[in-house]
C-alpha cells in the first residue's frame, strides 16, 4: 500500500477552502450592496454566497458535526416544536420569553424544553437573547400559522 503524504489530522482541523475566502468575501459584500440597492436577485444570491463562505471557512471536522449532529436533528426539533405549539407560545411580538414561561405555556419539562430551545437557536429558527431567554425570528413567526407549520408533520 502506498503511503499518503497528506496530513489528514491537520487537514481535519483546517479551513476547507481557505484560498477562496477573499473572493467569497468580495462576493458577499457585492451582493449585500445589491440587496440594499433593491436588486431582486440579490436576495437569492447573497445567502448562496454566504453559505459558500461558511463552507470554505469551516473545517472538515466541523462539517462532519454539522451533517451528523445539527442537520440530522433539525427536522425532529422543528417537528417537536410544532407539535407542542412552541412557536405560538413564543409569539410574534419580539418580546423575549424565558424557558420557564414557555415550559408553562407548552406543558413541557423545562430542562427538556431548554435543550430544544438551544438547538432551535443554533439552527437559526429562534434567537437566544439571554440565559434561558429567547425571542422569535421571522421564520418562527411564520410557523405560528398552521398552513406553514403543517409542512413539518407531512415530511
Amino acid at each position: 500500500m502506498a503511503s499518503n503524504p497528506t496530513d489528514i489530522e491537520g487537514l481535519a482541523l483546517s479551513s476547507n477552502l481557505p484560498d477562496t475566502v477573499p473572493d467569497l468575501l468580495q462576493t458577499v459584500a457585492s451582493h449585500g450592496k445589491d440587496l440594499i440597492a433593491q436588486d431582486p436577485e440579490a436576495r437569492l444570491k447573497l445567502p448562496e454566497a454566504a453559505r459558500s463562505l461558511t463552507y470554505a471557512l469551516e473545517t472538515p471536522r466541523e462539517a462532519i458535526i454539522r451533517h451528523c449532529w445539527s442537520e440530522s436533528t433539525s427536522y425532529a426539533a422543528l417537528e417537536t416544536a410544532v407539535d407542542i405549539n412552541l412557536f405560538s407560545a413564543l409569539g410574534t411580538d419580539d418580546k423575549p420569553k424565558t424557558v420557564a414561561e414557555l415550559a408553562e405555556a407548552t406543558s413541557v419539562d423545562p430542562i427538556l424544553l431548554g435543550r430544544l430551545m438551544k438547538h432551535l437557536a443554533a439552527i437559526g429558527t429562534i434567537s437566544e437573547t439571554g440565559y434561558n431567554e429567547y425571542c422569535p425570528t421571522g421564520f418562527s413567526k411564520v410557523l405560528t400559522v398552521e398552513r406553514y407549520s403543517d409542512a413539518f408533520p407531512l415530511i
